[in-house]
């Protein structure tokens, strides 16, 4: 038997050692690391809204347009590009990206980004002159997160928090929902009456 000690250097060991990214067209999900209870390690869920976020249970389960784990893949041509799955039964089935969406002078919705002709990008109704990012994300080791963290890489410098949000349905009771922002750093935080905290997005292989 291992003594403590031997024990507690192996934690050490591992703990330090660097965590693996997502490999090209490995799928993985992504997951909330924060200090709010409802939020914390919560799964990233997608339905037929644009914009992806935490939906605190119950969740809204009503065929097709259910609210469920979103999987995540690095495409396979550009690695600071990433695939979520076809929305069903809508706009499917089309590949979707992982995008930045502006929502307001230094504050981007994690949405999904579907490609249109003429190299626009379809991320939902009221939002087609919105600017859209899909190429610059990246992973990192977290900071006092244990795990590989999403950030985006591509010169925008800021941190991840959730807004919350009511969702109305096609179908069904409207329901809460912690949408997902990338606010830049030279911005701050959002002034009230949002309600909003700061979280990370870490790579988890289950949902």
């Amino acid at each position: 038997m291992k003594s403590t000690f031997s024990l507690l250097i192996a934690a050490v060991f591992t703990s330090a050692l660097p965590s693996a990214a997502p490999t090209p067209g490995q799928p993985f999900y992504l997951k909330v690391v924060s200090d709010n209870a409802l939020l914390s390690d919560a799964v990233l869920r997608d339905n037929n809204t644009y914009d992806l976020g935490i939906t605190p249970p119950p969740y809204y389960s009503n065929p097709p347009y259910g609210d469920f784990p979103s999987p995540v893949s690095v495409s396979s041509t550009n690695a600071s590009e990433l695939i979520v799955s076809p929305t069903n039964p809508h706009p499917g089935p089309i590949s979707g990206r992982l995008a930045l969406v502006s929502a307001g002078e230094g504050d981007w919705t994690l949405s999904k980004a579907f490609p249109q002709p003429g190299e626009a990008w379809n991320v939902g109704p009221g939002k087609e002159g919105a600017v859209v990012r899909v190429y610059g994300w990246g992973f990192v080791d977290g900071e006092g997160v244990v795990g590989t963290v999403l950030r985006w890489v591509d010169g925008i410098k800021g941190r991840w928090i959730a807004v919350r949000t009511v969702v109305a349905p096609w179908e069904g009771a409207p329901y809460e929902r912690w949408v997902l922002h990338w606010r830049e750093a030279s911005v701050g935080a959002p002034s009230p009456p949002v309600e909003y905290v700061d979280v990370d997005l870490k790579v988890s292989w289950t949902s």
